[in-house]
């Protein structure tokens, strides 16, 4: 198994990224890395859906897609346009489906807890609460319009719970009977389950041998923020080989890799 698809990373044009990451510096870097297909998911909330958080609403729909002037230029490799989302509950998904066609593909989060108060109230804090949060919010995306539009659609780090010191023992209060009926629905679905750099362990292996025994595919995610290399937001050979790593630990092959 070997990477040669990145479908999350972020360029400038996303508020937390390098401001000097334009998308021909990160093709660069992921053409030395042997990246062949390089998804772009810059963070987004659409205009259209009420809600946007300070942070959230100068990322809308016509900023991210900014990027298109800057794909013409880039040989290689391969560019897919997607957008890294927000789901913050109560049905409330930051993409509306009337946009989300304007994307090749769409990658929703449900785990963005460093966002306290606005994806997870502040006083959520006991490792099972966190848990069964994450599946329901899961689940709940499953059923949205904008992820039943016609556009591929993929989880960002699923069960990856950001901002929290207690991921481990989250993740390990999921029983297998959960992931299992979590996991079957996303198959019916047809939405990709990533693999990200928070994602590797033990615990994530059990995850993920169940997600493939359900019938999912399965896509990388670097996640990078910036081109420069040694840096731990950096598009790296090292995060690479741990994705590979995982996947071998848990029986993924090739034919379980999205292909969009």
């Amino acid at each position: 198994m070997k990477v040669t698809r990145d479908m999350h990373t972020h360029t400038n044009l996303s508020a937390c990224a390098d401001r000097n990451t334009t998308l021909a510096l990160l093709a660069e870097a992921a053409v030395k890395l042997g990246i062949e297909t390089l998804g772009v998911a810059n963070h987004l909330w659409d205009s259209k859906v009420p809600g946007a958080s300070g942070w959230y609403a100068p990322q809308n729909v016509e900023h991210v897609l900014k990027i298109r002037s800057e794909a013409p230029a880039v040989k290689a490799p391969r560019i897919l346009i997607g957008c890294e989302t927000e789901y913050i509950g109560n049905g409330v998904l930051a993409l509306s489906p009337e946009n989300a066609v304007k994307f090749d593909y769409i990658l929703v989060p449900f785990t963005h807890f460093h966002m306290k108060n606005f994806v997870i109230p502040a006083d959520v804090t006991d490792s099972r609460e966190i848990a069964k949060l994450m599946l329901k919010r899961g689940l709940e995306i499953l059923e949205h319009p904008t992820m039943n539009c016609g556009v591929p659609c993929g989880f960002a780090h699923p069960f990856v719970p950001c901002g929290c010191n207690n991921g481990v023992q989250i993740i390990e209060s999921i029983t297998d009977a959960e992931f299992e009926d979590f996991f079957k629905r996303t198959a019916e679905k047809n939405v990709s389950v990533g693999i990200h750099n928070g994602s590797v362990g033990e615990c994530y292996t059990r995850m993920f041998m169940i997600a493939k025994e359900a019938g999912c595919h399965f896509h990388f995610e670097s996640d990078a923020h910036t081109h420069r290399p040694n840096s731990p937001e950096s598009i790296c050979a090292e995060k690479y080989r741990r994705h590979e790593m995982q996947a071998e630990k848990s029986g993924i092959t090739e034919d379980d890799i999205w292909n969009i």
